[in-house]
């Protein structure tokens, strides 16, 4: 449904304000102000940020939303009075100018979250409408705003932890451009005329600084290498494998990935969801297309009459401590409160290799940086002190 930004007077003849509203067209819009005492003075439509593509919402945002609509529904508030009072100047306005149309429609908050596919994903409009169906919404949107929160607490920390070594390797890659593009095409005339023999590890420097000024053209393809898997399916599986296999990231990445997708399958399962539509849900919202398939795998298995745990175990989605866990839930019926022990010590698990991963990465990177400026020192100040060297002899 089409958003449009409005400026209305009261009947009053009160101040002037502004809004946002959805309507199927502005004389839509005015007769849903008329019914409000609301004069409308302009409008005009507005795109809204979800229609941009690859838009993600902010996770912080989401979460703000939930929570403001489950304490509103604890309140007794009415929905579509939730929905109009943040239609008002919060980040969210859009949205809930939209789902308040829909919701004032006579559809379902589920039912309006699914006419925004670029803000709300398939897993929440799942777990919204068990929540609707088992008459525990307020529960569920509280449980989906603390998942949003905890996924934003996660990344910010896998984030904080990357940016370190990712600046250092940034500087490294700046300096050898310099060195490789500069300074070696100078020095080497120099070396020839003074008859230096330039040592091995040198004439490997000068070889590379010619290999990359002959490149240099594709060199500058070398940024879109990460937004080609967007355009083949089968290269961002193939990506997706190898960076899970990366030693130090691909274990902190993959302990991230997977207390995520044990999280969300007790999110799932305690909505009220079979196992089946958990483990197509957990797939389709994990973020990586190799526990992707290994998940739709699992679900295959549990289809076929396979046990849940059993299926996990099948294709090593989670540590065997975890599954023995989930086998003993299974097997008491209390497989939800086994599912949160799993998501709880896989959230453990994932701040101590974030420690670990930043303990380990300081000194590797500074031993790394020694190295390589010591090396690049013998190479380029070697010559030149043998030169000076032998000009002051007799």
């Amino acid at each position: 449904m089409p958003l449009y930004r409005y400026l209305v007077s009261g009947a009053d003849g009160g101040a002037a304000r502004r809004g946002l509203a959805a309507a199927a067209d502005a004389a839509e819009l005015e007769a849903w102000l008329e019914r409000r005492n609301l004069s409308l003075l302009h409008c005009r439509p507005t795109r809204p940020r979800w229609a941009r593509p690859g838009y993600r919402p902010p996770r912080r945002e989401l979460a703000a939303l939930c929570f403001q609509l489950e304490q509103g529904l604890r309140a007794g508030v009415p929905l579509i009075e939730l929905l109009e009072e943040n239609a008002e100047g919060s980040p969210t306005e859009a949205v809930c100018a939209v789902l308040g149309a829909a919701v004032a429609g006579g559809n379902t908050l589920s039912e309006g979250m699914r006419t925004l596919p670029g803000y709300f994903d398939a897993a929440f409009v799942a777990m919204m409408e068990a929540g609707e169906h088992s008459g525990e919404l307020p529960a569920i949107l509280a449980a989906l705003g603390k998942h949003q929160q905890r996924m934003e607490e996660e990344s910010g920390r896998l984030l904080r932890a990357l940016i370190y070594p990712a600046l250092v390797l940034l500087v490294a890659a700046c300096l050898g451009l310099v060195l490789l593009f500069w300074l070696l095409p100078n020095l080497s005339p120099l070396l020839l005329s003074l008859g230096v023999e330039p040592p091995w590890h040198l004439r490997f420097l000068l070889w590379l600084a010619d290999a990359m000024r002959a490149a240099w053209p594709w060199l500058l393809l070398l940024p879109a290498l990460p937004f080609l898997p967007f355009l083949w399916p089968a290269l961002r599986r193939r990506r997706d494998t190898w960076v899970l296999r990366l030693p130090l990231l691909g274990s902190l990445l993959g302990a991230h990935l997977r207390g995520r997708m044990a999280f969300l399958l007790r999110l799932c399962y305690g909505a009220g969801l079979d196992l089946v539509e958990a483990l197509e849900l957990a797939a389709r919202a994990v973020g990586n297309q190799h526990l992707r398939a290994a998940l739709e795998g699992a679900r295959a298995q549990v289809l076929g009459g396979s046990g849940f745990s059993e299926a996990l175990a099948a294709h090593a989605l989670l540590p065997k401590t975890a599954l023995r866990l989930l086998r003993v839930g299974e097997q008491s019926g209390a497989l939800e409160q086994a599912l949160g022990h799993v998501a709880e010590n896989l959230r453990r698990e994932n701040d101590a290799a974030v420690q670990r991963f930043q303990a380990l990465l300081e000194p590797l990177l500074m031993l790394f940086l020694g190295v390589l400026i010591g090396w690049l020192a013998i190479s380029v100040l070697g010559p030149i002190y043998s030169i000076a060297m032998g000009a002051n002899q007799p």
